[in-house]
């Protein structure tokens, strides 16, 4: 698949989910301990218990993978390896302010 089309298609993807509400923008998205206890309780502070739903974020730290790969209804991502396959299989999208900007100069340089 060509460059662009791919490009235009991860636009179309975020611009979908945004439209639909369906998209989350948060400031950080840290656990301080690997605990999965402490990540389902930040899940239900943003009303995402029980959708399917894909956080964005610039860097994963450790502990937060170590505490997401246990709840098989998220995926954690880094923005760099975001896909339309990614953004348009899942009910929520979570993006950390980090992630947009990582997002958006990807998008400016091609």
């Amino acid at each position: 698949m060509n460059k662009k089309v791919k490009e235009l298609a991860r636009k179309s993807a975020l611009t979908y989910k945004a439209k639909d509400g369906n998209l989350v923008i948060v400031e950080d998205f840290s656990v301080a301990t690997p605990k999965t206890k402490e990540f389902v309780a930040i899940l239900k502070s943003l009303n995402l218990n029980g959708n399917k739903s894909t956080i964005v974020m610039n860097g994963a730290d450790k502990n937060t993978v170590l505490s997401a790969r246990n709840i098989d209804t998220i995926l954690l991502t880094e923005a760099k390896n975001l896909n339309i396959f990614d953004i348009m299989n899942c009910k929520k999208l979570v993006l950390s302010e980090a992630a947009v900007k990582a997002i958006e100069s990807n998008f400016s340089n091609n």
